[in-house]
């Protein structure tokens, strides 16, 4: 996936989150907060521990690569974060959060971008 297409997907990620109205993190006001927690990946999914709540993904989600190579997201659905391998626990992985809206008045925490450059 190219830089612009990685960033778009996470434009976009951005933007749906900011019409949902609403923030997470220490003061941002872009929907989303930069986060490093302890993650679990399953099969088709992780799931991220940080700030007291769990953001969980599953199968697609947009990420940079150990070389700053932005992947995965819609455009590329078969790329999955290097940094979360299938059925194991990983420290410290950075990743952008969101609480986006889920049908009238329910929230779920997910993880919009995972950092697999700090390792």
């Amino acid at each position: 996936m190219s830089r612009r297409a990685w960033s778009v997907a996470v434009v976009a990620a951005i933007v749906v989150a900011s019409f949902g109205g609403f923030w997470t993190g220490s003061g941002s006001s872009k929907g989303y907060a930069i986060y490093t927690g302890d993650c679990y990946a399953t099969a088709t999914g992780a799931s991220c521990t940080a700030g007291g709540a769990t953001y969980g993904v599953s199968s697609v989600v947009a990420w940079t690569d150990a070389n700053g190579v932005g992947r995965g997201g819609v455009d590329d659905p078969g790329e999955w974060p290097t940094c979360l391998p299938p059925l194991q626990e990983t420290k410290s992985v950075r990743f952008a959060g969101a609480m986006l809206p889920v049908g009238d008045s329910a929230m779920v925490a997910t993880i919009v971008w995972v950092d697999c450059r700090v390792r």
